[in-house]
């Protein structure tokens, strides 16, 4: 599996926004500074995935970022400036690749679960509320060789539930029991080699969609899975796209 690797560094930069000067000067060639600041912060080893969630409601984006080598995430909170604090650190399985931000347990807060590549599994991280998390102690056993991640509520009980892509051919879909747990995966086939998903309203019927992008000899591009609200979806036509789309 391809995955994309960065530093041991995470990279912040804010948006600069033009002054309005009413001094005439002459003209001046026009640079384009499209950051005014940039910050740098130490993350663990091979950090390869990023999300930003207001985790402890302040109204401050947080960030949490996958450490693929080093079997952690990391916890950034989030300050008004723009800025954020230094990391803490969490242990998780092996190889983790991806993360993804939900309230699992209906709590009004946003968790966390996150996906080990080496050990075929999803662990869920339960928000404290004091800007922290604790793991959960479950487990989740999506199938074999998982590879992407997405949360959102396809049986529409207002618990989220998760999506998982498997290399072969196929999915998987855990219900949410509301209490940061899940049921046992349901699979799901596709029709080429998933990689990538993202979920959402795609044909505006008010039903959770899910969109996979397809790699594979002869069968890459996106497929659409239509959402039917009950957890079940039906089948789409393979739209084609490029080579190996991650």
């Amino acid at each position: 599996m391809q995955k994309y690797l960065f530093p041991g560094v995470l990279l912040v930069a804010l948006l600069a926004f033009p002054l309005a000067c009413t001094k005439k000067t002459a003209p001046q060639p026009k640079v384009s500074k499209l950051f005014a600041l940039t910050y740098n912060y130490s993350a663990g080893k091979e950090p390869s995935f990023l999300i930003a969630e207001d985790f402890d409601k302040d109204g401050n984006a947080d960030l949490v970022v996958t450490n693929s080598s080093g079997n952690t995430f990391s916890f950034y909170k989030g300050n008004p400036d723009g800025s954020f604090n230094e990391q803490v650190v969490y242990n998780t399985g092996a190889d983790p690749i991806c993360v993804v931000a939900a309230d699992f347990n209906r709590d009004g807060l946003p968790d966390l679960a996150e996906l080990n590549y080496a050990d075929q599994d999803i662990r869920v991280f339960l928000n404290t509320g004091r800007g922290g998390f604790r793991n959960a102690g479950h487990i989740l056993k999506p199938g074999k060789i998982p590879i992407n991640l997405a949360a959102g509520d396809f049986n529409e009980d207002g618990s989220p539930d998760l999506a998982v892509t498997l290399r072969f051919h196929k999915m998987a879909i855990l219900f949410g029991k509301g209490n940061g747990n899940f049921s046992e995966p349901k699979d799901i086939p596709v029709l080429g080699q998933p990689t990538a998903l993202v979920v959402g309203d795609y044909n505006n019927d008010k039903h959770t969609d899910i969109a996979v992008a397809l790699a594979g000899t002869g069968n890459t591009g996106i497929e659409i899975l239509w959402g039917k609200g009950n957890g079940e979806f039906e089948p789409s036509k393979r739209f084609k796209g490029g080579g190996q789309p991650l």
